[in-house]
């Protein structure tokens, strides 16, 4: 059983948003999503008929976040000897769907702490999955593709109502105390999750993506992907600790992921490494932005 995210109560401002349909690479990479045969070759061909997209995972390849021994210099190389196929296919959907927005419309709208917040996100939830007892040991890919995801609302807000969005921003500065949510949906009438939730189902993305983003403001999901959901919002807790910036860091973990069933060890681990290896990430995003 799913549970359908509910839609704001003016729900009229995404029907008359400027949404742009999904490109053809993105639908392509869409249905290899469901392909078991899968290969290296299928995957690469499809990513190097889209040039910009090409360049950009061979340039996150070469990225000292996955220390590769040799300079990569196709595609074909990044998958097979860095990225892996699964992680590039995710990476590579995450990638041209947020490209489908133009966020320099908006004001205060900051691309690279997108980028951060999206790669963090992603990363963790991928570990956290990973790390999980083997017994219930998840999808881990949908996990890595739903945190890469998880904020694609505040993008197309920016995009689609960047005014209402840019005041947002503006309030929450001059009032650091009040919840962004509030400021969110009293100036742009819909939350980033609500309108991510909305965007991911109007596009036909894959049904657990629909639910988990549409989830990252709930506290207590339901439906079959409430797992997924409380990893996400639980990697989105602590990237957002950290800033993309050169500021400091977190000296030490702060428990985020002790209420997800692991080891609370495990737990520590996962945020001691995240935080170890932030001013790669934050090198990551730089390259995004």
């Amino acid at each position: 059983m799913t549970v359908a995210q509910p839609l704001p109560q003016d729900a009229s401002l995404f029907a008359s948003a400027d949404l742009p349909p999904l490109s053809v690479t993105a639908n392509r990479l869409l249905a290899l999503l469901s392909d078991p045969d899968l290969d290296i070759c299928d995957l690469a061909g499809v990513i190097d008929q889209d040039p910009p997209l090409a360049a950009r995972i061979v340039g996150l390849a070469n990225a000292a976040y996955f220390s590769p021994r040799n300079p990569v210099v196709n595609v074909y190389q990044a998958i097979l000897r860095v990225l892996g196929l699964n992680f590039v296919r995710n990476l590579a959907l995450g990638l041209v769907v947020a490209g489908s927005f133009d966020p320099r419309r908006c004001p205060g709208f900051e691309v690279r702490r997108y980028w951060f917040e999206a790669l963090s996100v992603g990363l963790l939830a991928h570990t956290l999955a990973v790390k999980a007892p083997a017994a219930d040991r998840p999808a881990s890919e949908v996990y890595y593709l739903a945190g890469l995801l998880h904020n694609i609302g505040l993008l197309f807000l920016a995009h689609a109502r960047p005014q209402e969005t840019s005041a947002a921003f503006a309030e929450k500065r001059r009032d650091p105390d009040r919840p962004m949510l509030d400021l969110f949906r009293a100036l742009v009438g819909a939350t980033p999750a609500e309108a991510g939730g909305w965007l991911a189902s109007r596009w036909s993305l894959p049904v657990p993506l629909v639910d988990v983003i549409g989830a990252m403001e709930v506290p207590a999901s339901l439906g079959d992907y409430r797992q997924p959901a409380a990893v996400v919002r639980a990697a989105a807790r602590m990237a957002r600790t950290c800033s993309p910036d050169d500021a400091p860091l977190p000296e030490r973990p702060a428990g985020h992921f002790l209420g997800l069933g692991l080891d609370a060890r495990i737990a520590d681990a996962v945020e001691s490494d995240f935080l170890q290896r932030c001013p790669e990430l934050r090198a990551l995003a730089s390259l995004l932005a």
